[in-house]
């Protein structure tokens, strides 16, 4: 009966509702498989089901800046003070015109295992902050390289110590986890969820043995790993893809690990331009990204924005059609069901990953950063390469 009543529905409603159904599978499909991957990963963390190193091997922290003196005073304590037997702190002034250099000799004279080299003013590289780190490697004493933004800080003394407990027997990169110190106000919720949900996609996919890209506010590597792939020769040309880039070149199914404990966590102070600086060079070497990855980050997208509007234009035609009102009614709870999914498992995935949790605002947000991201494809992009891009 139920059957047949949808069967005497004009072609267009049943193509709209195959549509809808499809891309609620998919859609439940990534969110159970791929970005809930935090929560099941964490769940082995705590049965101690995850393999770690428990020798603990020398290790090189490196830090590139640029004009960055203030964050350079807030970051270097918490580094140099971790609670980890051997470690040096490489840091690489960019040509900075302002107290940058003062702050780090002083620092220098008080911790013995930080060193501070400079990039020259003058020195023309297609991109600065990928020389900088070229420059910090080679600088490097120990094979172990942990790398973080001058402007993020480590919530722990731990920091150090929990990254590298993940280069276990073939593995060569360690992603972690940068966050945003939650502040109020609606723009910093969509700054807040656009990070915890870029977050859950490269863990989730990593966890799955697809890694595409790390955060450089928080990764590890060695620096044979570095060595052996040239650096960043493979995209040189680019302006961006210090990190992304550089892991798509260097990560295998077998020589990657994660971290996400809340030790590890590297936090950012919301800033809307270093943020949309961010956006802008996710979407400039996306391009780049390797064909399977490609497929899958735009596969979600497709369904996501074929799900909502499917599922507004399917109840709207079903209210419009007498005696249509129980399908859809079922068609409202399947999108009831997909945000209930969405919500709990964007809960959970905060709690771990140490972000602001909003469950109601999941859903304009949803809405607002295709929006966001389609300004920047478009408009956002215009001219910057002509800028000097640090984050």
């Amino acid at each position: 009966m139920f059957l047949e009543k949808f069967l005497e529905l004009n072609i267009a409603i049943q193509v709209l509702a195959g549509i809808f159904l499809l891309s609620f599978v998919v859609q439940a499909f990534y969110y159970l498989y791929y970005y809930a991957g935090v929560i099941y990963y964490n769940r082995k963390l705590h049965r101690g089901d995850v393999k770690h190193r428990i020798k603990q091997p020398p290790v090189s922290v490196i830090i590139c800046s640029k004009n960055e003196a203030e964050n350079l005073e807030a970051l270097l304590p918490t580094v140099l003070e971790q609670r980890y037997p051997e470690f040096q702190v490489v840091v690489v002034n960019d040509g900075s015109t302002d107290e940058s250099t003062e702050v780090l000799d002083r620092y220098a004279k008080k911790y013995p295992n930080l060193y501070h080299t400079f990039l020259p003013i003058g020195a023309k590289y297609m991109s600065r902050k990928k020389m900088c780190i070229t420059v910090a490697v080679k600088a490097a004493k120990y094979d172990h390289l942990l790398l973080i933004d001058a402007d993020c800080r480590p919530d722990s003394d731990q920091w150090i110590s929990e990254m590298v407990r993940n280069f276990t027997e073939k593995k060569e990169l360690v992603i972690g986890v940068g966050a945003y110190a939650p502040k109020g106000g609606l723009l910093n919720k969509i700054i807040c969820f656009d990070n915890l949900f870029n977050t859950m996609q490269y863990v989730g996919l990593a966890l799955r043995r697809s890694p595409y890209m790390g955060t450089h506010r928080n990764i590890a590597y060695t620096k044979e790993a570095f060595l052996r792939n040239k650096g960043f020769i493979s995209n040189l040309g680019e302006a961006f893809g210090e990190d992304d880039l550089f892991v798509q070149d260097v990560a295998t199914k077998e020589n990657t690990s994660v971290e996400i404990a809340a030790n590890t966590v590297c936090y950012r102070d919301l800033n809307f331009k270093a943020f949309m600086l961010d956006k802008e060079q996710r979407m400039s070497t996306r391009s780049h990204y390797k064909f399977g990855i490609r497929m899958k980050l735009a596969l979600d997208t497709l369904t996501r924005l074929l799900f909502l509007a499917s599922g507004v234009a399917l109840i709207i035609f079903l209210l419009n059609n007498p005696g249509c009102e129980l399908f859809a009614a079922i068609a409202g709870g399947v999108i009831f069901l997909r945000y209930l999914m969405m919500s709990v498992i964007f809960h959970k995935a905060a709690t771990i990953l140490r972000e602001r949790k909003s469950h109601v605002s999941f859903i304009l947000l949803e809405i607002l950063l295709p929006l966001l991201s389609a300004y920047l494809v478009t408009f956002g992009r215009i001219g910057t390469k002509k800028r000097s891009m640090w984050r």
